[in-house]
């Protein structure tokens, strides 16, 4: 019963908070003029990706370093096959019309330097420490900054002319900032609801932490993306949900990831290094399918990521 009532709150709560989060970015990129992927890569991936940073640091603080590894790939895999998926099938993605190319490759590089790390032959001892912490943490301020000229150059000034004008914006802009915040933090709560209620359920079947991690913790954190680009995509704002999930992926490696390093040294477990390999070439598959498929992510594609999904699901729960 206890598990069955944080699931249902923590889905309420996912759902409101997704909502106020999308309005509240909206809200400010018209009073701004910031464009819609730039906000999806930032303040609505940010928030998004509270339920992995509340969960990373728990779990440094208990020293389940298994579970911050294991809950930042399975999310990154969940968000690139899954959530993608459902947004595919819900309706068609064009994909000339989102301006995301350098996030896509910066995405690439921060996979492989997580790869780099699993098969890197000169470790002294199988650990991620401050070192590889912080180089994390500079690869996120370099992303970062690679925003600031889309935010502040005067040919993306008159991006403002692609949102809908007749959108309700708040009387004040602190209204709106209220929004952006109030979606995130139900979305940080929502998440570490459905996380306790999955973790208690699969307990009870004797689970790995490993495990809980990919597919429970994961799949559980990654709601918040999962809900928020499927309502900017019912709000027919393709560009922050695509945006949301590709600025997702960066932050968990980068900023969650990093921060967690840094604050205690994170054991490598090797049986990971597949699932990290397999990270490192969905991030690329992103590139081939954005750039040198159709113009437009279709059903068919949708179907493609959702069985790679299921597959990848699959071989976990075998693995055990």
């Amino acid at each position: 019963m206890i598990a069955s009532f944080y699931l249902a709150l923590g889905f309420f709560l996912l759902w409101k908070g997704g909502d106020l989060l999308v309005d509240g970015a909206r809200a400010i990129g018209i009073r701004t003029g910031i464009p819609k992927s730039v906000l999806g890569l930032t303040l609505i991936a940010f928030g998004t990706s509270a339920p992995e940073l509340v969960v990373s640091i728990v779990a440094s603080f208990n020293n389940k370093g298994e579970i911050i590894l294991a809950n930042i790939i399975g999310s990154n895999m969940a968000n690139t096959f899954f959530i993608l998926g459902i947004m595919g099938l819900l309706s068609p993605i064009v994909l000339n019309k989102l301006d995301i190319k350098k996030e896509l490759y910066i995405n690439v590089l921060a996979s492989f330097f997580l790869l780099f790390i699993f098969i890197n032959p000169l470790h002294l001892t199988p650990t991620m420490s401050w070192r590889y912490g912080s180089l994390f943490l500079c690869g996120f301020l370099i992303f970062i900054s690679s925003l600031f000229p889309h935010i502040f150059s005067k040919e993306d000034t008159p991006k403002i002319l692609e949102y809908d004008l007749e959108t309700p914006v708040s009387k004040t802009v602190w209204k709106d900032i209220f929004k952006l915040l109030s979606g995130a933090i139900g979305l940080a709560f929502g998440g570490n609801y459905v996380v306790s209620g999955a973790i208690l359920s699969a307990q009870i079947f004797g689970i790995s932490e490993s495990l809980i991690g990919l597919f429970a913790v994961a799949l559980g954190t990654s709601l918040p993306e999962l809900v928020t680009s499927v309502i900017a995509a019912k709000k027919n704002e393709p560009e922050m949900a695509v945006g949301n999930i590709i600025g997702s992926n960066i932050f968990n490696i980068f900023l969650i990831l990093g921060a967690s390093a840094c604050m205690r040294p994170i054991t490598l477990i090797p049986s990971l290094r597949i699932d990290a390999s397999l990270i490192a070439l969905s991030s690329l598959f992103l590139v081939v399918i954005f750039f040198f498929w159709k113009k437009a992510f279709y059903r068919r594609s949708s179907i493609l990521f959702l069985l790679i999904y299921a597959a990848y699901t699959f071989f976990i729960f075998i693995r055990g």
